[in-house]
């Protein structure tokens, strides 16, 4: 090797040694811990809700104030947060099979179960296609109200509020 070489490679490794980046005087953000290590699997909808999992069974966490909450137990076989930006609507499956709506804060947003619900993601979507019984379709606003009540035998939301249904 060379002397050029050789003095650049020292003197890279003495600029290296003496760097910030390599100085034991940094220290890294601070990091706190928001829920307990003791779920199988995490499924995050934005910064202020995400879906838990153990054993199985589902719940969910929401943001309250600085703090985070189990707002939703963990005894549903499924959840489903939907909204445009941040989770606004959970459909939550129990282990028979029937769905409720919740708010993320876990209030459960309509006295209705139903059978299905379908989700077309168009970002100007304002709810959700459900069914009641599993043939009568209305559409479900994010905070639980009927848009269309379920009379319907299908119904496809579209722009500026326009539903097709049959």
């Amino acid at each position: 090797m060379s002397i050029k070489k050789t003095a650049f490679v020292f003197l890279t490794i003495g600029a290296l040694l003496f760097c910030s980046g390599c100085s034991p005087s940094y220290t890294p953000p601070e990091t706190r811990l928001v829920v307990d290590v003791q779920y199988d699997n995490i499924e995050f909808y934005g910064a202020d809700f995400f879906i838990v999992e153990q054993n199985g069974l589902h719940g969910a966490y929401c943001r309250d104030g600085e703090e985070y909450r189990l707002a939703i137990p963990v005894e549903y076989a499924k959840l489903e947060a939907f909204g445009s930006e941040k989770a606004e609507l959970v459909m939550a499956t129990a282990s028979d099979g029937t769905i409720i709506a919740l708010s993320p804060q876990g209030e459960q947003l309509t006295s209705e179960t139903y059978q299905k619900y379908h989700f077309t993601n168009f970002p100007h979507s304002s709810g959700l296609e459900v069914s009641p019984d599993g043939t009568s379709w209305g559409f479900l606003s994010w905070s639980g109200e009927w848009i269309l009540p379920p009379e319907y035998n299908w119904v496809d939301s579209r722009e500026g509020g326009t539903f097709i249904t049959y």
